[in-house]
């Protein structure tokens, strides 16, 4: 049987994926704003440098924390 594109997507997806919209991303640490760019993939690439991580928020739901590539330096080393 093959799977189409959608079935194989993790749910966490569409909070990264929201290609066609004009969404303004913004780093949680130091608030600069994201360059803007066609598509999320783009803004996490060696040219931007830009990093997503989810968590889960206090209703349950999941979240995604955009940081800039200086945060996300500082970020990656704090202890977990």
């Amino acid at each position: 049987m093959a799977h189409t594109h959608e079935e194989q997507v993790p749910p966490a997806r569409s909070l990264i994926e929201n290609e066609g919209e004009d969404i303004m991303r913004s780093c949680v640490d130091c608030g600069i704003t994201a360059p803007i760019t066609e598509t999320t993939n783009t803004l996490m690439g060696p040219l931007h440098g830009w990093r997503l991580t989810l968590r889960v928020g206090s209703d349950g739901r999941r979240v995604g924390d955009w940081r800039c590539p200086e945060c996300w330096a500082v970020a990656r080393k704090r202890p977990k």
